[in-house]
């Protein structure tokens, strides 16, 4: 029996920003498979996953952490953009996996990479549950607080992966993608920056 492998193509999540935003751009799901099959079937293959929010024409403002991080703990505020990304193995699989959730920048404007901006642009991944926060939009978040999974700054146009996870049949793990703008770190040169990219994830079976 031959290894199997399938691309899937779906948009995720879209997102572009800056202090004063607008754009477009899209995301894609990837499923890799070194291990053969042993249904023999493609359906093994495939991939839960639910389109997540775009980020378009949205509006950044600076925020102080200290108001809305507390330890490991994230509170949702006004000037936060929020993506959601859902990934897991359709439950008539029976298989595991290891899956990664990416940021690939399209762009990104020098003030966040070499200029006195630099890393004033952060994220923090979180976990959460679609049949509690059904719509997922910084209005009907706000003031919710949330384990912090992980986080970081972007600073260059390299890919960013922003978390990895195990994959298992039936499991659908559901996440939140907050962006931010640090208040200590940005600076004059930031007004009219952008940002876009693309969110995509990956997984490869065990």
């Amino acid at each position: 029996m031959k290894k199997k492998a399938s691309l899937i193509g779906a948009i995720i999540g879209v997102i572009m920003f800056v202090i004063v935003i607008a754009g477009f751009t899209y995301a894609y799901y990837t499923w890799k498979s070194t291990k053969v099959n042993t249904s023999g079937t493609s359906e093994c293959f495939k991939i839960n996953y639910v389109n997540g929010q775009d980020i378009t024409g949205t509006d950044l403002a600076p925020l102080g952490e200290g108001d809305f991080i507390n330890g490991n703990t994230i509170k949702i505020v006004d000037g936060m953009a929020l993506a959601t990304v859902s990934i897991g193995i359709d439950s008539s699989c029976n298989v595991s996996g290891d899956g990664k959730i990416m940021l690939t920048p399209s762009y990104i404007s020098p003030a966040f990479t070499t200029g006195n901006s630099s890393g004033s642009v952060k994220y923090k991944i979180v976990e959460y549950s679609s049949s509690i926060y059904p719509n997922v939009t910084v209005d009907n978040l706000i003031n919710q607080e949330f384990s912090i999974l992980n986080g970081g700054s972007i600073t260059s146009s390299s890919s960013i992966d922003l978390y990895s996870m195990s994959l298992y049949s039936g499991v659908t793990n559901e996440y939140i993608i907050i962006f931010y703008l640090d208040e200590i770190l940005v600076t004059n040169d930031a007004i009219g920056a952008t940002f876009d990219g693309t969110i995509s994830a990956t997984a490869t079976q065990r």
